[in-house]
């Protein structure tokens, strides 16, 4: 409570903050899975610049951007990032 009480950084700082790390990650060959549940339409749109993009086209994020409205379908988003990162594979 200190900390929140005492600083202060601009939201517009924050977004920029948010997305040069996840462009940074990105960069960096990892991927990004975005979940925007009750984020409210910046929080979403920042969540989905977020979001790693599938295959070259930057726009699409099939399967990396979730926008879910429910509970059951935020249990679905959940299911369906576990499913994808399940099969992948670590090797030295």
């Amino acid at each position: 409570n200190k900390f929140r009480s005492t600083s202060y950084v601009a939201e517009g700082t924050m977004d920029a903050l948010l997305q040069t790390n996840c462009a940074a990650a990105k960069a960096s060959g990892i991927e990004v899975y975005g979940i925007a549940f009750g984020a409210g339409s910046d929080g979403e749109t920042q969540i989905r610049g977020c979001a790693s993009a599938k295959g070259s086209n930057p726009n699409d994020k099939t399967g990396y951007y979730f926008k879910p409205q429910t509970s059951s379908e935020l249990a679905d988003a959940f299911r369906d990032i576990a499913s994808q990162i399940s099969k992948l594979r670590l090797t030295l």
